[in-house]
């Protein structure tokens, strides 16, 4: 039997207020990924809120301030049927997208589209990567001409009980954050075998924001600075085109 993806076997909804350990591993996540940031690149996260409408869920940058709400709230085109949580997770998502771009200096709404195998689709001039999971949302923005992907996961017991090891988790972010960042030029769906690790991926957490250097094709190898907090592992990788 294939062994299910992270995102395959995903589930679970946050409790009606915000749990003080997984808040805790969002700041440590913004702190340790924010060191890799170049000037002109954003980083912003979130919970994901109970209240699946809530226009204006609470925003973290990179060093721990929280954000004013966003002069516009962002529009969100999702189907009325899709589940509440997706509702949250969708609302959350492009919230956080939104603050990034206002921090890159991105002024008006932002709607942030699904487009080209549901990619948002970003701004003239701006570009970004947005990740949602077991409660976790962080985004990234920054001007056109910076490949830019973030991916976060966690290993839930539904996982561990499939038999996916942290290793796996750790290489599966990995190649979705490079996949993400390479994206808008290449394309191509993803393809796990069209990535390798320049060395082998890590089997156990190096000092935070240690990079990897993940190969694809065609592309420079791209350093992607990842950490792990509780049950979540996050990748982000910033390279100039």
């Amino acid at each position: 039997m294939t062994t299910p993806t992270p995102t395959q076997t995903r589930r679970g909804v946050l409790p009606h207020t915000l749990p003080d350990p997984l808040h805790a591993i969002l700041l440590a996540t913004l702190s340790d990924l924010g060191r890799s940031l170049p000037p002109g690149v954003t980083l912003t996260g979130t919970l994901r809120p109970h209240d699946p409408h809530d226009p204006h869920p609470p925003v973290w940058d990179s060093v721990g301030t929280r954000l004013p709400p966003l002069p516009h709230t962002p529009r969100h085109p999702i189907p009325a049927h899709a589940p509440p949580r997706r509702h949250a997770e969708y609302r959350a998502g492009r919230t956080c997208a939104a603050q990034a771009l206002r921090l890159a200096g991105h002024t008006g709404p932002a709607p942030l589209p699904p487009g080209l195998h549901r990619a948002p689709l970003w701004p003239a001039g701006f570009t970004g990567s947005v990740t949602h999971a077991a409660g976790l949302v962080l985004a990234v923005a920054g001007p056109v001409g910076w490949q830019l992907g973030i991916d976060t996961e966690a290993l839930t017991p539904d996982l561990h009980a499939s038999g996916l090891t942290a290793r796996d988790l750790l290489t599966h972010v990995l190649r979705e954050c490079a996949f993400k960042a390479t994206f808008p030029a290449r394309g191509q769906p993803y393809h796990p075998p069209d990535f390798r690790f320049l060395p082998d991926a890590p089997s156990s957490p190096p000092t935070p924001g240690q990079p990897v250097q993940v190969h694809l094709t065609g592309f420079p190898p791209l350093p992607v600075h990842w950490t792990r907090h509780g049950a979540h592992v996050s990748a982000l990788t910033c390279q100039p085109l």
